[in-house]
């Protein structure tokens, strides 16, 4: 048992998080950020799905990201900082 415990802490800890891009509004001075998130890994991982429902959350955070982006783009902003996840941006 406690074996099984530690390496459901271990998956958890290790869940990954998908890009994350700071963009802003050079008229208001307004500041978001989107992506960074993990949420969608550390479900899979606690409800002990396959490796590849993991893969597929990640892939729905990051297209939710995007799209999160492109939301602010078309309102004057801009982007100004972008830092990769820890599985990669492909």
């Amino acid at each position: 048992m406690k074996k099984i415990i530690l390496i459901a802490i271990t998956a958890l800890l290790s869940a990954c998080s998908t890009p994350q891009t700071t963009l802003k509004n050079d008229k208001t001075g307004e500041i978001v950020v989107c992506g960074g998130n993990r949420a969608s890994s550390i479900v899979s991982t606690l409800t002990l799905q396959p490796i590849i429902f993991g893969k597929f959350g990640y892939y729905l955070q990051k297209s939710a990201d995007r799209d999160c982006k492109n939301g602010y783009l078309v309102q004057e902003f801009r982007v100004i900082k972008r830092t990769g996840g820890t599985i990669g941006d492909g």
